[in-house]
C-alpha cells in the first residue's frame, strides 16, 4: 500500500499543471477564484470555492466544469470518496462528455485499495479517445497491475507505452517496471533484447535502476565483466540505496568467483562512499552479509550483518535484517542470540512484524520452547499465513491441545487450500487427529495426504494401516490381503484386525505363521498375546490357559501381562479349575484397569472352588476398598454366596443392603429375582410372591419381568390364588408376544381353566398354543387334551344341570351346601355357554340375592358370581356395582377382595365411569398397594 501512494503521489505532480482551463467562464468570479487557486495548486482553496459553486449556482454553465475539478481537487487533498461520488455524479449527468472523469476515478479507487475498480476505470480511459492522461494512466494501471499478481497484463499496456512515448516510458518508470517484470519470471535474455531494442545497446543514459536489473540479467547470462561494468556504473551515480545495491551486487559477483582482493576493494569503497549515508552503507552490510550467509560463509556474514544491526538506531536498515541476522546465527547453532535478535527486532517494531513472528517462533522451535511458539503465534488478532498455521498447530500437537491445534489447521486449510504448504498441515492435521484420537477422521486426512503426495494408499504403507487399525476400521486392514513380501508388521496387524472382525480361526493362523525371528523382542509380546487371546475367544481353553500362562512367564513387565492374567483366569474357570483361576485373577495388576474386576472375579472363583469364607472376606474387602466406585457387584456376590449356601437370613441381610444402598443397580435386580425363586423352590410360596411383586414394582422393565410374571402365577397358584395365577398367566400371554415362556403360560392356563370347569376358554388357551407351538403342544399331549374338553361340551347331560339338580338336593338356596352348588351351577351355565342354561342361570342368581345369608364370606361369594353374570350379560355398571360388593363383603381374604376391587375397576372402565374406576383404584392402592391386581387394574388404565 506504501509504495501504491508513493507511486500515486509521483502521477499527481505530473498532472499538477496539464489540467485544461478550456471551460473557464471568466463571467463568474467565484469560477474564477476556483480555478486560480486549482492552476496553483492550492488544491484545499480550489474545492472550498468549487464546493461554493456547485451548491449555489446549479443551473450555471460552469457548473459542470466547476464540479468536474471539485471531483479532482477532493482526491488530490485525500478526500477519495468525496472525490469518486463527485466524479460518478458527474458522469451520470453528462455520459460521453469531455470530462476526463475515468482516469481521476482510477486514481481514487487505487488510493482506497480498490484495485479492481482502478483497473476498470483506467482500461475505459485508455480505450477511449482522449489521449491528455493516456501515458499516465499506461504507467498507473501497469503498476496496479503488477502488484495484482498480473505481470502478462501489465506487460501488454507496457510495451504499448513503449510504442506511444518511448521517452515517457523510460523517465517514468515504465521501463524500470517492465525490466523488474521480467526479472521476476527470469526472463533475463528479454532484459537485455530490450536495452537494445530501447537505444541500441547504449546504457549511459538509462535509469539507474534499469541498468542494475540489467547488470543481473548479463549476470544470469553469465557476461560478468558486462554485468561487473553496469553494477559500477550505478555504483558511481546512482541515488545512495541504488549505489548500496549496486555495490553489494558487486560484493556477490566478486565472491561467487572467489576474488578475495576484489571483494576487499568493494567493501573499502562501500564504505567510504557511502559513509555519509548510513542508510546505505547499512543496506550494503547487509547485502554483503546476506551473500556470504548464502554461500555458506556465516561466520564472515555475520560479522557484515552485526555491523548492519549495531547501527540500525542510526540507520534505517532494510526491514530484513533481522530475518537474515537471525538465520545466519541459526545456521551456527546460535539459536538464543537469534531469538535476542527477533525479539528486539519486534519490540522495536523493525520490518514485517508478521514475518519477524513466524521467524522467532521457529526459532523457539529449534529450542523446542512450543509454549512459546503457541504463545507468539496465538497473540493478538494477527492473521497467520501458511506457514505460521501449520508451525502454531505443530505447537499444540507437541502440547496435547489437539482440539486447538486442529482448529488452526483447518482454518489454514480453507483459507489457502491450494497452497505449497498444504502437504504440511494435512500431515500436522492426520496427526493430530490420531492423537486425540479420532482415528477415522485421521484416516480420511490421511488419504488426502497421500493423494497429494502421488502414492496409493497401499498395503505397503504401515501409517496407513496403523490408522485404519485404531480407526476400528477392521475390515479394511484385512481387505488389503497379503502378499509374499508382507512386513511382519503389516502381517502383526492383520491378524490383529481379524480377531476386531471376529475372525478368530484365520487370527490365529496368521499370527502362528509370523516367526519370532523375523519380528522384533520388543514386539514380539503382541504376537503371542493376541494368538493367546484367539485360542481363547475360539473356545480352546485349554491351550489358551498354556499359552496365557507361558505370555506371563516370558514377559513379566509387559503392560499385557495384567490382561493375559484376567483372560487366563476366565479360561481356567471355563474349564471349572476354580483353584488356577483363582491364582491368575490374583496376580492381576491391582491398580490397573482390570484390578477392581479381578478382585472380584478372584472371589468368585474361590466361592466355585468351595472356599466360600475367603471369597466372603474377598468381597468384603472390595466393599472397603471401592464403595465409592460402586459395591453393588460385591454385595450381590456376598449375596450369591449364602444363598447358594442355604443361608437365608445372610443372605436375606445382603439383599437388604442391596436395596437400601443401591436401589437402582441391576445387580440389585438380579438379586431380588434370584432370591423369589429360591423361595419358590424352597416352598415359601408367600416370600416368593412378595419377592416377584416387588421385582415388577421396583424393575418394570428389568431383566427378569417375564420370568416374574411367570414365577409369580405359579406361587398363587400354589397358594391356592387361582384367578389371580390366571390374570398372570394371560398377562404374560399378551403382554410378552416373543418370550420363551409363554407356550409354557398357555399350557397352564388351559389347564387350569379346564380345572375350573371353563371348558371354552381352556380351548380358546389350547388353540393358541396348537397353533403357534405346534412341537410344544405335541410333546405336552395338548390334542389328546382338547379332545377331552370338546366332548364335555357336547355331551347330552351338561354340567349345569347336575349341579342344579344336586344343589336342589341340599336344600337349595336356604343351605349352606345349597348355595354352595347354585354357586357352581352358575359358573358352569357362564363357561360352557349353552343360552338356556346361561338364561336359566338369572334366575338362580336372583334367589342367591334375595336370601343372602349371614356369613360374609358366602355373600362375596355370591356378589362375585352375580357381577361374572353382569359381565357376560354386558351389563357392566350392575357388573362392577356387584363386584365391589362382594370386595367389601370379603375382608378376611386379601387376595379375593383385590380380586373383586380389580373386575370392579374394570367394569367401571368398561362401563365409561372413569369417576366410578378411579374411586376403586383408589382402594386398591390404599388397601393393597403390593398386589398383582392394583398393577393389573392400573395397567388397564393406562390403556383406556
Amino acid at each position: 500500500m506504501r509504495n501504491a501512494v508513493t507511486r500515486l503521489s509521483s502521477i499527481l505532480l505530473m498532472l499538477i499543471f496539464t489540467v485544461s482551463l478550456s471551460a473557464v467562464d471568466s463571467a463568474d468570479l467565484l469560477f474564477r477564484e476556483g480555478s486560480a487557486r486549482f492552476e496553483r495548486g492550492d488544491y484545499s482553496g480550489a474545492a472550498e470555492r468549487y464546493r461554493n459553486f456547485v451548491r449555489r449556482y446549479p443551473q450555471n454553465e460552469s457548473y459542470p466544469d466547476a464540479l468536474y475539478r471539485l471531483g479532482i481537487s477532493s482526491i488530490k487533498i485525500g478526500e477519495y470518496g468525496e472525490g469518486i461520488e463527485l466524479l460518478q455524479r458527474l458522469e451520470a449527468r453528462y455520459p460521453g462528455g469531455r470530462f476526463r472523469t475515468a482516469f481521476w476515478l482510477g486514481i481514487g479507487y487505487e488510493a482506497l485499495g480498490d484495485s479492481e475498480r482502478a483497473l476498470s476505470s483506467w482500461d475505459r480511459y485508455i480505450a477511449g479517445e482522449d489521449t491528455a492522461y493516456r501515458r499516465e494512466a499506461l504507467v498507473a494501471a501497469a503498476y496496479t497491475y503488477t502488484e495484482s499478481g498480473r505481470p502478462e497484463a501489465a506487460e501488454k499496456l507496457l510495451l504499448v507505452l513503449e510504442d506511444y512515448d518511448g521517452d515517457f516510458f523510460i523517465e517514468k518508470g515504465g521501463l524500470v517496471l517492465l525490466a523488474e517484470i521480467y526479472r521476476a519470471a527470469g526472463s533475463f535474455g528479454r532484459i537485455i533484447e530490450l536495452a537494445e531494442r530501447i537505444d541500441s545497446g547504449s546504457v549511459k543514459d538509462l535509469p539507474p535502476a534499469f541498468l542494475l536489473t540489467l547488470g543481473e540479467a548479463y549476470r544470469q547470462q553469465e557476461d560478468t565483466a558486462v554485468a561487473e561494468e553496469l553494477f559500477r556504473r550505478v555504483a558511481g551515480s546512482g541515488s545512495p540505496d541504488l549505489r548500496a545495491s549496486a555495490y553489494g551486487r558487486l560484493f556477490s559477483l566478486y565472491e561467487a568467483s572467489n576474488r578475495l582482493s576484489e571483494m576487499e576493494g568493494v567493501v573499502l569503497d562501500a564504505e567510504n562512499q557511502l559513509a555519509g549515508d548510513r542508510d546505505a552503507l547499512a543496506a550494503f552490510w547487509f547485502r554483503a552479509g546476506a551473500v556470504l550467509s548464502s554461500r555458506g560463509s556465516s561466520a564472515d556474514g555475520i560479522a557484515y550483518l552485526k555491523r548492519a544491526w549495531d547501527i540500525r538506531h542510526q540507520a534505517e536498515p532494510p526491514g530484513t535484517l533481522p530475518i537474515f541476522y537471525a538465520q545466519a546465527l541459526m545456521s551456527m547453532d546460535e539459536t538464543e542470540a537469534a531469538v535476542e535478535i527477533l525479539e528486539s527486532a519486534l519490540d522495536e517494531g523493525m520490518g514485517d512484524a508478521g514475518r519477524i513472528r513466524y521467524r522467532l517462533a521457529a526459532a523457539y522451535s529449534r529450542l523446542n520452547d512450543w509454549s512459546g511458539v503457541r504463545d507468539l503465534l496465538s497473540s493478538g488478532d494477527q492473521s497467520l499465513d501458511a506457514p505460521a498455521s501449520l508451525l502454531l498447530a505443530q505447537a499444540h500437537l507437541r502440547l496435547k491441545e489437539y482440539p486447538a491445534g486442529l482448529s488452526v489447521a483447518s482454518a489454514a486449510l480453507e483459507e489457502q487450500p491450494a497452497t505449497e504448504w498444504q502437504r504440511g498441515l494435512l500431515k500436522v492435521s492426520w496427526q493430530l487427529l490420531a492423537a486425540a484420537g479420532e482415528y477415522r477422521e485421521a484416516v480420511k486426512t490421511y488419504s488426502q495426504y497421500k493423494r497429494l503426495l502421488g502414492e496409493p494408499d497401499d498395503t505397503g504403507d504401515l501409517q496407513y494401516l496403523r490408522l485404519l487399525f485404531n480407526a476400528g476400521l477392521y475390515n479394511q486392514v484385512v481387505r488389503r490381503g497379503s502378499s509374499e513380501a508382507e512386513s511382519w508388521e503389516a502381517k502383526l496387524l492383520r491378524g490383529m484386525a481379524l480377531i476386531g472382525i471376529q475372525e478368530y480361526g484365520e487370527a490365529r493362523d496368521t499370527l502362528s505363521s509370523l516367526s519370532s525371528r523375523d519380528i522384533p523382542a520388543e514386539y514380539r509380546q503382541f504376537r503371542d498375546y493376541y494368538l493367546s487371546w484367539s485360542l481363547y475367544r475360539l473356545g480352546d481353553y485349554p491351550r489358551a490357559l498354556r499359552s496365557f500362562r507361558d505370555f506371563r512367564r516370558d514377559y513379566p513387565d509387559s503392560s499385557l501381562a495384567s490382561e493375559a492374567a484376567w483372560y487366563g483366569g476366565w479360561s481356567a474357570f471355563s474349564l471349572k479349575d476354580y483353584g488356577s483361576a483363582a491364582e491368575l485373577f490374583g496376580a492381576c495388576d491391582p491398580s490397573g484397569p482390570r484390578g477392581r474386576e479381578a478382585l472380584l472375579a478372584r472371589a468368585r472363583a474361590l466361592a466355585a472352588d468351595g472356599r466360600r469364607g475367603e471369597a466372603i472376606l474377598l468381597a468384603e474387602s472390595y466393599l472397603g476398598e471401592y464403595a465409592r466406585l460402586g459395591g453393588d457387584e460385591a454385595l450381590y456376590l456376598i449375596f450369591e454366596i449364602h444363598l447358594e449356601g442355604a443361608n437365608r437370613d445372610d443372605s436375606s441381610e445382603a439383599l437388604s443392603r442391596l436395596r437400601q444402598e443401591y436401589p437402582e443397580s441391576p445387580w440389585t435386580s438380579r438379586a431380588l429375582y434370584r432370591q423369589a425363586r429360591s423361595d419358590l423352590e424352597a416352598g415359601n410360596f408367600r416370600s416368593a410372591a412378595a419377592g416377584f411383586d416387588s421385582y415388577r414394582r421396583l424393575f418394570p422393565s428389568g431383566e427378569y419381568s417375564e420370568e416374574s410374571f411367570f414365577y409369580r402365577a405359579e406361587a398363587s397358584a400354589a397358594m391356592g390364588e387361582t384367578r389371580l395365577a390366571l390374570l398372570l398367566w394371560e398377562r404374560l400371554i399378551r403382554e410378552y408376544p416373543e418370550s420363551p415362556l409363554r407356550p409354557r403360560a398357555l399350557s397352564l392356563r388351559g389347564e387350569t381353566l379346564a380345572g375350573l370347569g371353563e371348558y371354552k376358554d381352556a380351548l380358546e388357551s389350547y388353540a393358541v398354543l396348537l397353533r403357534e407351538y405346534p412341537a410344544q403342544a405335541e410333546r405336552l399331549g395338548i390334542r389328546k387334551e382338547v379332545s377331552r374338553l370338546e366332548s364335555l361340551l357336547v355331551s347330552p347331560g351338561s354340567e349345569y344341570r347336575r349341579l342344579l339338580t344336586e344343589a336342589e338336593s341340599a336344600g337349595g338356596a336356604e343351605s349352606r351346601e345349597g348355595r354352595t352348588l347354585l354357586i357352581r351351577a352358575i359358573q358352569s351355565a357362564i363357561a360352557e355357554g349353552r343360552a338356556e342354561d346361561f338364561n336359566d342361570a338369572g334366575r338362580l342368581v336372583r334367589q342367591l340375592l334375595n336370601t343372602l345369608p349371614g356369613d360374609k364370606g358366602e355373600q362375596g361369594r355370591i356378589f362375585f358370581v352375580a357381577g361374572e353374570y353382569a359381565f357376560r350379560r354386558n351389563e357392566y355398571a350392575e357388573a362392577a356395582s356387584r363386584y365391589l360388593s362382594a370386595a367389601l363383603s370379603m375382608s378376611g381374604d386379601p387376595d379375593f377382595t383385590a380380586q373383586a376391587l380389580y373386575r370392579s375397576a374394570q367394569m367401571s372402565l368398561y362401563a365409561g365411569d372413569r369417576s366410578g374406576y378411579n374411586e376403586v383404584l383408589e382402594r386398591l392402592r390404599r388397601n393393597f398397594p403390593a398386589s398383582p391386581w392394583l398393577e393389573s387394574a392400573e395397567s388397564l388404565g393406562e390403556k383406556r
